[in-house]
């Protein structure tokens, strides 16, 4: 299953069935900039298992738990959002917002802890 979101909004990578029981989506793509985000839970697309990447595009995934914001591949990115319930790694518990272009990592009390602009 996949969704495409062409306006630019963030949906979020799980789907309901309106009776409270949840699954996650494969991926969802997002255009941004001149790239896209490639955005998905990450227990099937993840580093070690990547989708079809282009040049300079994006893995958004939150599986592990764990923020994170790092290079990787052909001017790609991989960013974690980390987790507002079960954080991994002494991490805080927050989110992650997309505004303006710019990926900005929050506490849960709203304090920015990492901000990166794409």
């Amino acid at each position: 299953m996949a969704c495409t979101v062409p306006d630019g909004s963030l949906p979020l990578p799980h789907i309901s069935n309106g009776m409270g029981e949840y699954r996650h989506a494969d991926y969802c793509i997002i255009p941004v900039g001149d790239g896209l985000i490639y955005a998905t839970h990450g227990h099937n697309f993840n580093l070690n298992n990547l989708p079809p990447l282009c040049r300079g595009d994006i893995l958004l995934h939150g599986h592990t738990h764990i923020p994170a914001w790092e290079e990787f591949g052909e001017n790609n990115l991989y960013l974690n959002p980390g987790s507002v319930s079960i954080p991994k790694e002494n991490s805080a518990h927050g989110y992650m917002l997309l505004e303006n272009e710019e990926f900005i990592w929050k506490t849960l009390d709203g304090e920015e802890y990492h901000s990166l602009k794409i």
